[in-house]
């Protein structure tokens, strides 16, 4: 975001990282929104109805952790996956509310069902030398899985998963298994006479 990258170039006394994208994050949402103005339901009179995770990456840089007042960390969401970054949202609006309100206003304005997820695909300095960690990073996937039912609970998910198991191994043995028995059955039923 342009102000991250003033705020780091300010307190470093030299440019951000030649790795720092030039685009502007509003021009990269409104090719989102024109595409699915085009291409899904969304209208200009109405909120996009599916839910919308928008990740705020390079969180373990410490700059801009201290002014999310962030501290990273990789546990896996609660029992409600509905509630999967929760915590940290807020700080980010708060924050995009103070540094950067016209994007924020453009998103809110676009998508009802939005939630802003800090992540990490290091989890650390890259100066450190330590192996990466990826922080965070399950979190937008859980709660976008999380608005179906079925997916709402880590149990439940579970449970739907062995249950669709098993609902395909009998599908399995009443297409293939019981035919076979039953024209085996009838095979050797001749043959005794």
């Amino acid at each position: 975001m342009p102000s991250f990258k003033r705020l780091i170039e300010e307190q470093s006394g030299s440019r951000a990282a030649v790795s720092s994208s030039s685009v502007d994050p509003s021009e990269i949402v409104h090719r989102v929104v024109n595409v699915l103005e085009s291409q899904a339901s969304l209208s200009r009179s109405k909120h996009y109805k599916r839910r919308v995770a928008v990740l705020f990456t390079k969180t373990d840089i410490d700059i801009v952790q201290k002014e999310l007042g962030l501290s990273l960390d990789d546990s896996m969401p609660g029992i409600r996956w509905e509630d999967a970054g929760m915590e940290n949202d807020e700080r980010v609006r708060a924050w995009l509310r103070r540094n950067e309100p016209g994007f924020l206003q453009l998103l809110e304005t676009r998508f009802g069902d939005l939630r802003f997820f800090p992540v990490s695909a290091m989890g650390k300095d890259s100066s450190s030398g330590k192996a990466f960690q990826p922080q965070q990073v399950l979190h937008p996937l859980c709660w976008l899985l999380s608005s179906r039912q079925v997916m709402a609970k880590p149990q439940t998910a579970r449970f739907a998963g062995r249950a669709a198991e098993v609902a395909a191994a009998l599908l399995v043995i009443a297409t293939f298994i019981v035919p076979l028995w039953l024209i085996l059955r009838e095979t050797l039923s001749r043959a005794h006479f």
